[in-house]
């Protein structure tokens, strides 16, 4: 009884640990965020988050203690104007990247408590639907550089 029991036990934890690994497999690449003036409230970041994993998931959040609050933004045209919009998450499908680059997807980092300075680091934890909270080390370049 205790045997069944114990390789009942096993299995289940090694088929969950293996659903959990499809959607475990978010990847974040390439992240930078641009640096601003003092009097500036709002940055930026931008990068790569590319799903390694057999199933799609949604980001669906993005933190930063840099900031009162981060969203994740799409630039549309409205007409002949160019428009920025908060999105309440992004698709990420199975063996698919999502791009957050200038003029696209981005994360906007709003209320900002001091000015991003070259050279220096900021933490933005991003959070999806099925794998998580993930934080990477953001560096901060210069406006004119990637």
């Amino acid at each position: 009884m205790i045997k069944n029991f114990i390789l009942v036990s096993c299995v289940g934890i090694f088929l969950c640990g293996g659903i959990t690994a499809a959607f475990a497999d978010v990847e974040l690449k390439n992240f930078y965020a641009r640096e601003t003036a003092a009097q500036v409230k709002v940055g930026a970041a931008f990068g790569q988050l590319v799903n390694n994993g057999t199933e799609g998931d949604r980001l669906i959040a993005v933190s930063s203690p840099v900031c009162g609050h981060a969203e994740i933004h799409d630039m549309v045209m409205d007409g002949d104007v160019m428009r920025m919009r908060a999105l309440d998450g992004v698709d990420i499908p199975a063996g698919g990247t999502l791009e957050l680059a200038p003029g696209g997807k981005h994360i906007m980092l709003m209320e900002l408590k001091d000015k991003l300075v070259v050279g220096e680091k900021i933490e933005v934890t991003f959070t999806f639907e099925h794998a998580g909270a993930r934080t990477v080390s953001v560096p901060v370049n210069a406006l004119s550089t990637k």
